[in-house]
């Protein structure tokens, strides 16, 4: 494993290295337990971290790896239709908002996503009755907002707890719309000249870190019921939604 070491980027201090190892590892333990939380509590340390211009490109592809551990564990829970649409939804989104990245204020956005997350958390929305097809415009959407605040899954998450109740299911579809939605957003930065070669190797260690964070949250998901997972699912999506609107004012 010596070999990683010479790939970590020069800019970051061997403490600095520390700090996002045993965050990839608390942080994707947190999502899978909760189903929310880790990607935007990561991205909150990296953000403390890494340089400005790499941030979101290489929180995208750590999370990519994240979400696809959790997808291999849960493939048989995901909804594979309602996938399909948000798919071609991220690929329209992904692709205005890398026209657009650097023209909108991130904290317009940031106040506009958390007090729709809040809506749609609290208020007894019919969102019931929304069908699989509802993933384009899902996908469209949180791809869009991504490539400019990094983490959605909130947003994402508010909307999908209303169409699938069970929380296995919920979790697995989840990883799998965000492993997407990743995927394609790192494509698009890369197309964009975003260079990331220099961050292999600390990706590479945070994203195996991830994955045993996925095994200690797997075990924390079969303990819960799906009533005390619903509360705390609500509670993890109303703090990270107050969490963007401080940004959002304080930006």
């Amino acid at each position: 494993m010596a070999w990683i070491t010479t790939w970590l980027p020069p800019a970051l201090s061997g403490t600095d290295v520390l700090w996002l190892m045993l965050a990839s590892l608390l942080t994707s333990a947190l999502t899978v337990a909760t189903g929310v939380g880790g990607g935007t509590a990561l991205l909150a340390v990296m953000a403390n971290i890494l340089p400005v211009t790499v941030i979101i490109p290489v929180h995208g592809l750590v999370q990519l790896g994240s979400n696809a551990g959790r997808l291999l564990m849960l493939w048989r829970h995901v909804h594979w239709s309602l996938t399909g649409w948000f798919v071609l939804g991220c690929l329209l989104g992904s692709a205005l908002g890398g026209q657009l990245v650097i023209s909108l204020p991130q904290s317009v956005l940031q106040l506009m996503l958390g007090l729709f997350i809040l809506l749609l958390c609290w208020l007894p929305l019919p969102l019931q009755g929304i069908g699989e097809r509802s993933g384009v415009w899902m996908g469209g959407v949180t791809a869009f907002v991504s490539m400019f605040v990094g983490a959605t899954g909130p947003f994402v998450l508010a909307l999908l707890k209303n169409v699938l109740l069970e929380r296995h299911a919920l979790v697995a579809t989840m990883a799998a719309l965000m492993s997407c939605q990743h995927l394609v957003k790192v494509g698009v930065f890369i197309a964009l000249g975003v260079a990331l070669h220099d961050w292999l190797g600390l990706i590479l260690l945070m994203v195996m870190l991830g994955g045993c964070g996925t095994l200690l949250g797997s075990l924390v998901l079969q303990r819960l019921s799906n009533h005390r997972f619903a509360l705390i699912l609500k509670v993890m999506i109303t703090l990270l939604a107050l969490r963007l609107l401080y940004a959002g004012f304080n930006h």
